[in-house]
């Protein structure tokens, strides 16, 4: 399984066959071997009830604390002549 953040609270979650976000609409399940582009959202369709409910446990329940950002480019110039 891989597992994403966009932001704060909005996961995705990828099976290999399904992929699940929560987002504050109320969610999408994409079925990647029947629409490998993703147009059609699964998430209310009952046929796919199980697939939602086993990756949407499979998500987090709180985020973890971000990494702090780097300032640093690589590109800076030393200041030794």
């Amino acid at each position: 399984m891989t597992l994403t953040r966009k932001q704060t609270g909005n996961h995705r979650i990828y099976d290999g066959l399904y992929s699940y976000i929560n987002d504050k609409v109320g969610g999408k399940l994409h079925d990647h071997q029947n629409d490998p582009i993703q147009r059609a959202n699964q998430a209310r369709n009952p046929g796919f009830a199980s697939n939602k409910i086993w990756l949407k446990r499979s998500l987090p329940e709180t985020d973890e604390a971000s990494a702090p950002v780097s300032r640093f480019d690589g590109n800076e110039q030393s200041s030794k002549g």
